[in-house]
């Protein structure tokens, strides 16, 4: 196979600087850092390349198979590179440019502690962080509407648990990992029922199933409640939003197999309790009270297996750790005298939306032209 690999890694080597020329020049300083980055790893995997090509251990028939190995993992992160990241800094546009301003202005009234990830309007699916590119992806048209703007905190929230060893992160971190902690013991202690009763071995599977999963949950938990503890009420609306368009019921829990998300309806609880602690009572009546009408109309009930995997008194104890860990970051926390126009407005177009349904669209084209000049002439 060492004609093949020659030539395959020649022209993987052609690739690299192919997408190097690829890249425009002079994109300015809101795509910098993703700009830097991607010529960082480009040079890096050409760096890999050589040596895949030129070791000679790795040209002995006994490690042919290794030398596969490596082949394959350099195309699968020169593909996701070229599919990601090249891919944003291609196609830049103004589009991308006064999403990125905005979401910069958004970063600041916060006082968030970390630099600003850059944030293109390329997804194909929802809202994605890719935390080691520094990079935010939204749908194409995000920056034109501001429902669903507030999931622009969770996002932000993700970098907050990716890097290790930053001294301004600590709480959040440890405030993460003790709540995994308490889940862990929590289903332990489940477990440990089960196998000392007489009860189905079926129960076990998913208690076993939960445990594999809350690495990941405590994960959407923490992001979802910093988007909160940062914007207040917006957040939990445009949680419903979402969830009144999900396919998945909000009440479900995985079986057998892992999920990457908790319940939406587990979400939207945390949620609920971090709203009271922030002084926002009557907002979380008034979202508890939608939300109960929303999983009417669904025909949607608790199930025991979902009161189980989620009880209310780890969910809270989840919450409190979370607003501790947040509070460790020194961020500008959302009250009902908040400051910013950007949570302002974030804010405003959800009263907007239920107090005047009608002339909401008229409104929220004027605001967002009015939050965008704001953002993009700083």
């Amino acid at each position: 196979m060492n004609p093949y690999f020659d030539a395959a890694i020649a022209q993987l080597l052609e690739r690299t600087r192919q997408l190097h020329e690829l890249i425009p020049r002079h994109l300015g300083r809101d795509v910098a850092p993703l700009e830097v980055i991607t010529h960082d790893r480009l040079q890096f995997l050409g760096h890999r390349l050589k040596v895949l090509r030129d070791a000679p251990e790795l040209q002995r028939p006994e490690n042919q198979r290794e030398r596969l190995r490596i082949f394959r993992r350099l195309c699968a992160d020169l593909d996701q590179l070229e599919s990601i990241a090249v891919s944003v800094l291609c196609r830049w546009n103004q589009e991308d440019q006064r999403l990125n301003r905005l979401a910069g202005g958004l970063a600041s009234e916060i006082r968030f502690p970390l630099p600003t990830p850059v944030v293109a309007c390329i997804s194909q699916g929802y809202y994605e962080t890719h935390a080691g590119l520094r990079l935010i992806r939204v749908p194409l048209a995000e920056g034109r509407f501001l429902l669903h703007l507030p999931d622009l905190y969770h996002e932000l929230a993700h970098s907050l648990l990716e890097f290790d060893n930053d001294a301004r992160l600590a709480s959040f971190q440890a405030a993460h990992v003790a709540a995994v902690e308490d889940a862990y013991r929590y289903l332990a202690g489940e477990l440990q029922k089960e196998r000392s009763g007489l009860g189905p071995d079926i129960f076990k599977r998913y208690l076993t199933t939960w445990t594999h999963c809350w690495m990941s949950w405590a994960i959407e938990f923490f992001c979802d409640l910093f988007a909160l503890y940062m914007v207040g009420p917006a957040f939990a609306w445009a949680h419903l939003h979402l969830s009144a368009t999900a396919a998945e019921p909000p009440f479900s829990v995985p079986s057998f197999t892992t999920a990457a998300h908790p319940a939406d309806a587990a979400r939207m609880r945390v949620l609920v309790v971090a709203l009271e602690r922030l002084g926002f009572r009557d907002q979380a009546d008034a979202v508890s009270r939608r939300w109960e009408r929303l999983l009417q109309l669904g025909g949607y009930r608790r199930t025991p297996e979902y009161l189980r995997c989620f009880p209310d008194s780890l969910l809270r104890r989840i919450e409190e750790q979370a607003y501790n860990g947040t509070v460790g970051l020194g961020c500008d926390c959302a009250s009902p005298t908040m400051a910013g126009a950007g949570r302002k407005t974030l804010n405003e177009a959800w009263e907007v939306l239920w107090q005047s349904p009608k002339e909401y669209v008229d409104w929220e084209r004027g605001a967002v032209a009015n939050l965008a000049t704001k953002f993009f002439s700083q």
